[in-house]
Parts: structure tokens; sequence; C-alpha cells
């Protein structure tokens, strides 16, 4: 077997000084005497490290295939990637009528945000964060980026939910814009979706 990672596409956040993010494209073939290398996987991934006693250690990682997007790329049809469109738009309904409940209910209890400038924060500091952001800023609203989200399904567990979303709000009187990528990770348990871990990054 040979892995290589697609030139370009590796990233690296900072979480602290002990924690980083990776993220990748990554292609593994299989090498046969006598034949052209075959390519067997091509996915992205994302890994947690954190560094111990000096050392660099991988703690958590995710992959989804980028090689078997549903439907040939007409994701729009997947009866999951529906799923969790919806689920996107009830959170972040919620967070646009800065009704903080529904937030509350679609976060995981266990949840992980892993943020690259914010580092890492558990349920309650995410929850009070939101609160703080929409108490803060009348105005703020989140937006999805039209083309960006992609949904991977994760085997026995729920589904992994990429994309590129948009905040703006007013600040001295003129609108203020952020566009930002994220992760989420979606259990799904006894039929109810929740989110159980976030990565928040390119700030």
């Amino acid at each position: 077997m040979r892995r290589d990672i697609e030139k370009g596409s590796l990233q690296v956040f900072a979480v602290n000084d002990n924690e980083a993010m990776q993220l990748g494209i990554q292609r593994f073939y299989v090498i046969v005497a006598g034949k052209k290398d075959q390519l067997v996987e091509q996915s992205k991934f994302t890994r947690e490290w954190r560094k111990q006693n000096g050392d660099w250690k991988l703690e958590r990682e995710l992959d989804y295939m980028v090689n078997t997007k549903f439907e040939n790329d007409a994701a729009s049809t997947s009866p999951l990637y529906k799923e969790i469109a919806h689920m996107d738009s009830i959170l972040f309904n919620a967070y646009n009528a800065h009704n903080i409940e529904p937030v509350k209910a679609i976060f995981d209890k266990g949840l992980e945000f892993y943020h690259d400038k914010g580092g890492l924060s558990g349920y309650d500091a995410s929850i009070n964060g939101l609160k703080g952001s929409m108490e803060n800023n009348k105005d703020i609203r989140r937006d999805l980026v039209p083309g960006s989200l992609e949904v991977y399904p994760i085997k026995d567990y729920g589904a992994v939910e990429i994309g590129i979303h948009t905040f703006c709000h007013t600040e001295n009187g003129q609108q203020v814009c952020g566009t930002f990528k994220f992760v989420h990770v979606w259990q799904k348990k006894d039929g109810v979706w929740k989110i159980t871990r976030i990565v928040s990054y390119d700030h």
C-alpha cells in the first residue's frame, strides 16, 4: 500500500499550544510488482492531535469518502443529505431568531467544539458563547454558502456535515461579515439527531 497527500490540500490549525487540527485529502494505492499502482481510495480526513510530554499523539481521526459522493454528486437527492440539511436549517433558523432553546436541544451534552482561534470547549461553554453572541449582536445571522454543503454517512453512528457559512452583524453602523469552514458530526440515536462534534476553522 501507498498513501499520498493531495498537493495543496493539507491544512493545520492550532487549537492551543498542545492541541491542533489537521485536514486534507489522501489517496491510497495498492502496489503490485510489474503493474501500475492502483488507486483504491480517495478520502478527506480530519485529525485531532495532542502534545504529550513533548511528542505529538493522534487523538482522534475522522475519514469521509470523496470518491463515493451520493448519486454521482447529485447530493440533494440523497435522503441522508436531506435529513442533515433539514437539521442544519432547524439549528440555524433558531440561531438567526436568537432562540437558544432549539440549539440546546440539538447539541449533545457531551459536545466537543474545536475552534481554531478559541480552542476546545464543551457543551456549557459553547451554549454560553452562542448566547453571548446573540445578546451582543442583535442582528447577527448565519447563512450557508450555496453549493458548499457535503454530507457523508458514518456507519452505525450518523453522519458528517461539511460546509462553508457566513456570519454577518452590524458594527459601528456598518455590516461586518466573515466566511468560515465547518465540520459537524451528527449522531442519530433513538431516531433523534444531535451534534456531538464541531470543528470551526479558517477564521
